[in-house]
């Protein structure tokens, strides 16, 4: 998770252990970047990104097929809600 968080804020800072801690920098404000994310085949990791891709633009989801596990409609859903899905 914190790799695609720091992909999508270069010089964020995160901080992993049994918790995920994100350290907010009020100068990184408005400096998102295109950002591939790589799901390791974690549909937690894809669905968590698909939804901040409402959000900050350019974000991709490899292996988006992943989702599957659990919500093998989870594409088809947030399309339903007139999110734009490119497949």
């Amino acid at each position: 998770m914190s790799h695609g968080l720091c992909a999508i804020a270069p010089g964020l800072a995160v901080e992993e252990g049994d918790d995920l801690l994100v350290h907010a920098n009020p100068a990184l404000a408005g400096t998102t970047v295109d950002a591939l994310i790589d799901t390791h085949s974690d549909h937690r990791i894809a669905m968590c990104f698909a939804l901040a891709g409402l959000k900050i633009a350019g974000i991709r989801i490899l292996d988006p097929d992943c989702v599957g596990k659990t919500y093998p409609g989870y594409w088809d859903a947030l399309a339903s809600l007139g999110v734009r899905v490119q497949r």
